[in-house]
């Protein structure tokens, strides 16, 4: 087993073999493989590898409706009343409350 060492608040500090005192969690080769190609990516929360969710970095130009992620989330035809970026589809989305839009 590998073990992915991190702090309390989730950011991820070491992924490997080694044996140090700290929090940490164990996983499988395939895990730390995919963790080392991009551990920016990704945080530790409840004992559990999660991807982050990343905004945009610059403001967008153009927006449009779309019909699945990723994307953002608002109200539905409201391309303002934003509630969340997601990479896959919550579980609470409701397509009657909810639309997907996209900033370019």
């Amino acid at each position: 087993m590998y073990r992915i060492y991190y702090t309390h608040d989730g950011e991820i500090t070491t992924v490997g073999v080694a044996n140090q005192p700290g929090e940490y969690i164990e996983c499988d080769l395939d895990a730390m493989l995919k963790l080392q190609e991009s551990v920016h990516l990704y945080k530790i929360e409840n004992k559990k590898i999660v991807k982050k969710t990343l905004e945009p970095s610059q403001p967008a130009r153009k927006f449009h409706y779309t019909n699945q992620p990723p994307g953002w989330v608002c109200n539905k035809d409201n391309l303002f009343d934003v509630i969340e970026y997601a990479t896959i589809t919550p579980d609470w989305f409701d397509n009657t409350k909810h639309s997907w839009v996209k900033y370019d």
